[in-house]
């Protein structure tokens, strides 16, 4: 159990562009760290990767960088490149070219992807040693001057004014497929990209119970909830994107003082407004029960919000 997989050498490094998608919760973070964790000497664990979250509002200057406002010690207001998480990790792959190192991308449909890649998108295209294989003239003047700072003006790409993503920089990005319609991916952009879908899979998941408030049974693990829930989505024909994950919750959230809260806060208004928007309510929750206001208002009285085939199913 101690034995660890040898470092993979420079040579053998080839980097690669991959999204990580599954239903909300499936693990997608989890997997990357643990990823990481495993094929990371100990000495560089933590600094061999970026991690960044897009939103609407995330720009190209904020994943590239730009030239800045700056208060200096003196009070004094002074202008200078902020470099992005993409020129940040990049720059540390260049100058230690025998590990590997990891630029994540959280969330990556939350954002138009085109505008905030902008030119660097040209880049996504690897050869066959995994490095980019058609490289882009630097035009911006303040980032060439950073860079020169950074990787010193003999570097090969410096003398050529030219960028590229090394060998070593893999670029690994999670998206829930439930919310494909906030920016969709067009097919150049994808096809850049491996893809892999991260399955549920309760065999690892939070633990603790869910308070329902029923008679016969006023309490039931998170695990046989959530697979019971998930077994009468699939009944329904919902997608399987809208089916929930085993971290679709956190062990922090089923500790006594919270785990109510956590039920009709995050899961209960999940698949009220979410999963069951379109579908019968019924086969889950109570026929008399007609919104959710009315949902939250019965279960904060602790009567049972559970319909009677639901519970038998449980």
């Amino acid at each position: 159990e101690t034995d660890t997989e040898p470092t993979p050498t420079s040579s053998e490094i080839k980097g690669y562009n991959k999204i990580i998608y599954g239903a909300p919760g499936a693990g997608k973070s989890a997997s990357i760290k643990k990823f990481i964790e495993k094929n990371t000497p100990a000495e560089l664990l933590d600094k061999n990767y970026i991690r960044t979250v897009f939103h609407p509002e995330t720009q190209y200057s904020d994943f590239i960088g730009c030239l800045k406002p700056h208060k200096d010690s003196s009070d004094r207001i002074t202008y200078s490149f902020r470099k992005g998480p993409f020129i940040q990790i990049l720059e540390k792959a260049l100058l230690d070219s025998e590990n590997e190192y990891f630029l994540i991308i959280e969330e990556l449909n939350r954002a138009n992807t085109a505008a905030v890649f902008g030119e660097i998108f040209q880049l996504l295209d690897r050869d066959n040693e995994g490095k980019s294989e058609y490289p882009i003239l630097i035009q911006d003047e303040d980032l060439y001057e950073s860079l020169t700072i950074e990787l010193g003006s003999e570097h090969q790409l410096i003398k050529k004014r030219q960028l590229i993503i090394p060998n070593n920089l893999s670029i690994i990005a999670t998206m829930n497929s439930s919310d494909q319609a906030v920016f969709p991916l067009d097919t150049a952009f994808k096809r850049r990209w491996i893809f892999e879908y991260l399955p549920i899979d309760f065999t690892n998941c939070a633990t603790g119970e869910v308070p329902i408030h029923h008679a016969d049974l006023p309490h039931v693990e998170w695990k046989t909830l959530a697979q019971t829930i998930n077994t009468v989505l699939v009944q329904l024909k919902v997608i399987e994107d809208k089916l929930i994950g085993p971290w679709f919750i956190k062990d922090s959230d089923l500790v006594e003082d919270q785990a109510e809260k956590t039920f009709i806060g995050k899961i209960c208004s999940y698949l009220w407004d979410d999963a069951l928007k379109y579908k019968n309510k019924d086969e889950i929750f109570r026929s008399d029960i007609h919104g959710y206001g009315e949902l939250y208002q019965r279960y904060s009285d602790k009567r049972p919000i559970f319909s009677d085939k639901f519970m038998q199913m449980l």
